[in-house]
């Protein structure tokens, strides 16, 4: 069986903690958050992107499909 040593904070451990938790709360308060139509903006940007790219996978995926099937269908009346 194994021994571990627990380790409790220290003084000097709990000041930085303190400190950095202080520098992050002026840090969050310097942020400038994008506005409502902003957001909606971007939101619909992002989605007409998803849908036009997946649409052209589609379109390319539908290319690959009916291409492999005309060579099989090639090779079956060349070969049987």
């Amino acid at each position: 069986m194994t021994s571990k040593t627990v380790q409790f904070p220290t003084a000097s451990n709990i000041k930085k903690s303190n400190s950095m938790l202080g520098e992050f709360k002026s840090e969050m308060r310097k942020l400038t958050w994008p506005a409502r139509d902003e957001v909606i903006r971007g939101t619909k940007a992002v989605l007409a992107s998803l849908f036009v790219f997946g649409l052209g996978i589609y379109v390319v995926d539908l290319a690959i499909r009916g291409a492999l099937n005309l060579i099989q269908t090639a090779v079956n009346v060349l070969f049987r």
